[in-house]
């Protein structure tokens, strides 16, 4: 998604990124703070068809306490044609992730 945008951009996009710039400069002095936790959280999210190409967008979080540890955003492989298979094919793309988690977390403890 982020490289049909980078072809192109527009005034609102220059406008996104200026607000993003304004909110690091202004923030710079914030301080990251991770606490751990027993069990890791997952946040998944999609949206339908808002690529130039029609596909999907994802996007996935993973939380271990206070703090998130893991995420990404990244463009469906695949068309679909509701958003409910576009919630579908985002579960199924990190499901092995997820599963990987929980099978670590019953070996460590």
């Amino acid at each position: 998604m982020a490289v049909a945008f980078l072809q192109s951009p527009d005034e609102d996009d220059y406008k996104k990124l200026t607000r993003v710039m304004q909110y690091l400069h202004t923030t710079k002095d914030l301080t990251l703070t991770l606490e751990p936790g027993k069990h890791p959280n997952w946040w998944v999210d999609s949206s339908y068809m808002v690529n130039p190409d029609m596909h999907s967008q994802s996007g996935i979080v993973m939380s271990l306490g206070k703090g998130t540890t893991y995420s990404t955003s990244c463009k469906q492989k695949l068309n679909t044609k509701s958003s409910m298979e576009v919630e579908l094919v985002a579960i199924d793309d990190v499901m092995g992730q997820i599963l990987w988690t929980h099978h670590y977390e019953d070996e460590c403890l």
